[in-house]
């Protein structure tokens, strides 16, 4: 099936033919018809699935004429909000919209609502606040999607989230995509979904099958060596970089400068103008090397990612899928490297069991003598690096 074949409305059809999407994706054409009809809808949906889309055009099919607000998309991060409203104005720009997050003045937001929003793009946090401060009502807001559900509840949002859709019309219809189904996500579509439809992709399925995943085993001193080798020697086009503090992953930058690699750096400590011109200035090419922490693991649509390097392996499993999920993106291929030391194995231990998936561990090129890691055991390996810690 083709967009042009769904039963959408033409100014989305032209829309999405402009951006050169002419087939859906597999949550796209599943779920499209199950929302357009008014019916709630859970999705466990792999990063990268074009999610967004899935949900956008049965809100923009929906709106009608009247500029209060009609639909509500809650998510987990700021990125994600101004990606998911970039993705909307592509879709339709005519369509008022504000988008409410943290961080930044509460007034200019104040004002955008006072003009009239139909659509409330918003993290938790700072959308109770302005309920909290009577600036915004959700009385008639008749269609809510809960993105990255299983992100807000791991983030401590879920009190909030109850909240806010309590002040929502009863009546409404309720989408929620997640990545994973933990038991407080089923109990809060109970509590606020009528006899939802379920499109469940098989767990092999949330780690995007085109991704080819390895990991180097290295020792613990080895790691930086590793990384510069891998950057010296691979084809890289756009790489993005993770590691999971903020201060060795200005560190990292640094290092890098003064060995003559150009990189740019996100995380958290940033203000919200500077992550926005750093995605900005990626996007561009300013830079083919993004150091980021996890702020920027979910959401964020940035095209031809080649490589994801994971400097530091994730402490938990589900941001390890959400951090491979940068590349291989829309069915195109891409690679993701991790680097491990022996008292990681746990964590990679636990990330298998998460994909279901066994990675496959190389021997760093960095190392004096050789390594057979293809036919050897966990127990193998651990005895092997103990020669280089």
């Amino acid at each position: 099936m083709q967009f042009s074949e769904m039963n959408i409305k033409e100014s989305i059809k032209s829309a999405l033919q402009k951006q050169g999407f002419a087939i859906p994706t597999e949550v796209q054409e599943k779920s499209i018809p199950i929302t357009l009809a008014g019916k709630d809808l859970i999705v466990r949906s792999k990063t990268g699935s074009g999610k967004t889309i899935a949900f956008l055009v049965p809100i923009i099919s929906r709106l009608n004429e009247q500029k209060v607000p009609q639909a509500l998309i809650l998510t987990p991060t700021r990125e994600l909000a101004q990606q998911i409203f970039k993705d909307l104005r592509k879709l339709d720009a005519a369509i008022p919209t504000v988008v409410l997050y943290g961080g930044v003045s509460l007034q200019p937001q104040i004002e955008q609502i006072e003009n009239g929003a139909q659509v409330i793009i918003a993290t938790p946090g700072r959308i109770l606040d302005h309920l909290t401060r009577n600036n915004l009502s959700l009385k008639a807001v008749k269609l809510v999607v809960l993105d990255e559900a299983d992100r807000m509840l791991d983030m401590g949002f879920l009190e909030d989230v109850d909240k806010i859709i309590s002040q929502t019309q009863k009546e409404r219809q309720t989408m929620l995509f997640s990545a994973t189904m933990p038991d407080e996500i089923i109990r809060l579509s109970e509590k606020y979904m009528n006899a939802p439809a379920q499109l469940i992709l098989s767990k092999d399925e949330i780690v995007v099958s085109k991704i080819n995943q390895k990991c180097y085993g290295v020792g613990k001193n080895e790691k930086l060596t590793t990384l510069l080798t891998i950057l010296k020697e691979k084809t890289l086009t756009k790489t993005i970089i993770f590691c999971n503090t903020k201060r060795w992953a200005e560190t990292l930058s640094n290092i890098l400068y003064r060995r003559g690699i150009r990189s740019l750096l996100i995380h958290s400590g940033l203000s919200q103008n500077q992550r926005n011109r750093t995605i900005d200035m990626f996007k561009q090419n300013a830079s083919k090397i993004l150091i980021a922490t996890d702020v920027v693991s979910r959401g964020l649509h940035i095209e031809q990612i080649s490589h994801v390097i994971n400097y530091d392996l994730p402490r938990n499993p589900k941001d390890y899928v959400h951090r491979i999920g940068r590349t291989g993106r829309a069915g195109n291929s891409g690679d993701a490297i991790s680097l491990m030391t022996q008292l990681d194995e746990p964590l990679l231990r636990n990330i298998e069991r998460e994909i279901n998936q066994y990675i496959t561990i190389e021997q760093s090129k960095t190392f004096t003598t050789p390594v057979q890691t293809s036919q050897a055991s966990r127990e193998d390996i651990a005895s092997a690096w103990d020669k280089f810690d």
